[in-house]
C-alpha cells in the first residue's frame, strides 16, 4: 500500500518536551512525547498539562510500517478535568473501511493523518524543496480534510545548543469546492508550517518536528512551540537539541538515510 510518508528511522525511547504558548495571552501547556521503536512500527504516548488549572490530556498512537512506507494505524486521545474524564476520542485506520460522507462504506486513504501524527509522519516526507503531496488529515470520526504539504526552503537557526538546519512544511487545505472565505476559515486552524529538523548524536541520528507559527483564528492570534531537553535548556520555537558531537555536521532530514 503505497503511502507518501516514509520511515525517519526514530530511534527507540526518543522523548521532547514541549510548551506550548498562545501570544498575548495567560497560560501555557506543557507537553511531553515518547516514541517507542517497534518491530513493525512505532508507539507514540503524548502527555499535555496546564500550566494552570486541572486540566491534562493523554494521546496514544501507533504508526505501521510497510517496507519503506509509515501508516498511521490508530490514535486515542482523553481529556480529564480533575480526574474526571471529559472527552475520549479514538480512530483506527489499517484493515478496516468506515462509514464515509455520501453513505459508501470504504477504507481511509492511506496518507491519512491525525493532527498530532504529524509529528511523526511528517519527517518522512521528501524533503526536496518545492515538492508538493497530498495528505488527508483526520478530525474524528470518518471526517478527514485533503491538504496539501508543500516543502519549503531550509532554514539554519542558531539556538543554545548550537546552529539546526531545518526544513519548514507548508500545510494548506485542498477545498476547490468551497468558495475561498471557507478555505481561509479552515486553513486558520493549521499551523502554518512545520519545522523539520535531523542531528547526530553519539549513538545515532535524532529529529524532529514541531508546528511553526504564526497560526490565526481559532488557534489565537500566534503561538510558538519551545521544546526544551530534560535539563531545561531553553531553545528557540519549534527546535529540540541534542548534545553536540563534535566535528558533526547537522543536515536536515531531507537527506533521509
Amino acid at each position: 500500500m503505497h503511502t507518501v510518508f516514509r520511515d525517519p528511522g526514530i530511534p527507540d525511547g526518543e522523548r521532547t518536551a514541549c510548551t506550548v504558548l498562545v501570544e498575548d495571552r495567560p497560560g501555557r501547556l506543557d507537553l511531553t512525547g515518547v516514541i517507542t521503536r517497534e518491530r513493525d512500527g512505532y508507539a507514540s504516548v503524548i502527555e499535555a498539562r496546564a500550566e494552570a488549572g486541572d486540566f491534562e490530556m493523554t494521546v496514544h498512537q501507533r504508526f505501521r510500517r510497510f517496507e519503506q512506507g509509515l501508516h498511521a494505524e490508530s490514535y486515542c486521545a482523553e481529556s480529564r478535568s480533575g480526574g474526571v474524564v471529559v472527552s475520549r476520542e479514538e480512530g483506527r485506520f489499517l484493515g478496516v473501511a468506515h462509514l464515509q460522507f455520501g453513505g459508501m462504506i470504504t477504507p481511509f486513504q492511506a496518507n491519512v493523518m491525525p493532527l498530532l501524527g504529524g509529528l511523526i509522519l511528517l519527517r518522512g516526507l521528501d524533503f526536496t524543496e518545492g515538492a508538493e503531496e497530498s495528505v488527508d488529515l483526520w478530525l474524528a470520526y470518518s471526517v478527514h480534510l485533503p491538504l496539501s504539504a508543500r516543502i519549503e526552503q531550509c532554514a539554519n537557526i542558531d539556538v543554545p545548543a548550537g546552529r539546526i538546519r531545518c526544513r519548514q512544511v507548508r500545510l494548506r487545505p485542498r477545498l476547490p469546492q468551497l468558495n475561498m472565505m471557507a478555505d481561509k476559515v479552515i486553513g486558520a486552524m493549521l499551523p502554518r508550517r512545520w519545522r523539520i529538523s535531523r542531528w547526530p548524536t553519539r549513538t545515532g541520528w535524532c529529529g524532529s518536528a514541531s508546528p511553526s507559527g504564526p497560526c490565526r483564528g481559532i488557534l489565537g492570534p500566534c503561538w510558538s512551540c519551545r521544546l526544551s531537553e530534560a535539563s531545561a535548556l531553553r531553545l528557540r520555537p519549534g527546535i529540540r537539541s541534542e548534545p553536540d558531537v563534535p566535528g558533526a555536521a547537522r543536515p536536515a532530514i531531507g537527506s533521509h538515510r
